[in-house]
């Protein structure tokens, strides 16, 4: 669910232009689509901190999942397009929000 693409700007600086599908647990039945929103917004933050810009959000809505994933059969899927240095794709991950 991750796609990438390079393209060089003006500054032969490459940037990467992705394209995330973030899957939020529906586990507690009382997220709200305004929950998930904030989690996008705290993703956002974090490819902006790393020098990246998100172009593009989509909330597509609470959405049944083709298989079980840690007993979840539904979960709220958002759309992100994202412009970021490759830079801000390197780490140990640790500051992904859940």
């Amino acid at each position: 669910m991750f796609r990438q693409r390079r393209a060089a700007n003006s500054h032969r600086e490459t940037i990467r232009k992705c394209h995330s599908t973030r899957i939020s647990s529906s586990r507690v039945r009382t997220r709200t689509a305004a929950q998930v929103e904030a989690l996008t917004e705290t993703f956002t933050n974090i490819i902006t901190e790393q020098g990246g810009q998100v172009t593009k959000k989509e909330y597509w809505g609470l959405r049944s999942l083709a298989y079980r994933i840690k007993k979840n059969r539904k979960g709220h899927y958002t759309l992100l397009n994202i412009d970021a240095p490759p830079a801000a794709g390197d780490g140990d991950g640790a500051q992904h929000a859940h």
